[in-house]
């Protein structure tokens, strides 16, 4: 039984418009931002679904990596997403069940996003040491740019001089003594 208004993966397949493959990495890649529920063991999509993998679409064209992308998706505000799985529930323990469901969703989330922020610190560790091997990359190229700016201009005042001494001596030689 399919839930009204939502999708099958082949659905989405149709709509995006790019191979099944691709869509299951992309599913797979930017799930926290991909809402889904999940009854019987089928997994159907809302309908938000197209607009973000349209979003992922044109930016994968615009060969912005995964992490690019999911800053992006995250800086124009799509929320994270945790998936719902509905199953046929027993009036007597459904509202044990959804409390029980609520704690597992928000413990899902928090494991997520604990997971992200464990990720974006260690990939803004490795930014940092990046960065630090640039500034002394950079200092050393600066210094040694000052180094050879000084050679030159001593080797331009020595030819200055070589200059002014082979004139100074052709001006004292008589001239037909130059031939």
């Amino acid at each position: 039984m399919m839930i009204e208004g939502l999708l099958r993966k082949k659905d989405v397949i149709e709509r995006v418009g790019i191979p099944k493959s691709t869509i299951s990495d992309w599913i797979e890649d930017f799930k926290l931002y991909i809402p889904t529920i999940k009854q019987n063991n089928i997994v159907y999509y809302r309908p938000e679904t197209i607009k973000i993998l349209l979003e992922v679409k044109e930016l994968r064209n615009q060969n912005y990596s995964k992490d690019q992308i999911h800053q992006m998706l995250n800086e124009k505000g799509y929320t994270i997403q945790v998936e719902i799985e509905e199953r046929p529930s027993n009036p007597v323990f459904q509202s044990e069940q959804n409390g029980q469901n609520e704690v597992l969703k928000y413990m899902e989330l928090l494991g997520l996003t604990l997971s992200t922020v464990s990720e974006q610190e260690e990939r803004l560790k490795r930014y940092e040491e990046e960065v630090s091997k640039l500034k002394i990359f950079h200092d050393k190229q600066s210094e040694q740019i000052e180094k050879q700016e000084a050679t030159l201009q001593t080797v331009q005042e020595e030819l200055e001089q070589l200059k002014q001494g082979m004139s100074a001596s052709i001006h004292k030689k008589k001239w037909w003594k130059l031939w």
